[in-house]
């Protein structure tokens, strides 16, 4: 029971992390454009492979289809 509770908010946070990376990157923009375009691109390399780590395994993509994110 603890090791699925803890992989959802493992994932919770990850996509957390990186919606909040993307989101910022407006207000980093008015400081340093490298940094904002850094932050993007971070962010969207995060929740690429957050995707990926879901939608590889077989197991893991067959209790999300099955079960959902319940």
């Amino acid at each position: 029971m603890w090791e699925y509770l803890t992989a959802r908010l493992l994932v919770l946070v990850v996509f957390c992390f990186s919606m909040v990376l993307i989101v910022i990157s407006p207000l980093i923009k008015k400081y340093s454009t490298a940094f904002s375009r850094l932050s993007i691109i971070s962010g969207c390399i995060i929740l690429l492979l957050l995707l990926y780590f879901l939608f590889s395994s077989p197991v893991i993509r067959e209790q999300i289809y099955k079960y959902g994110f319940n």
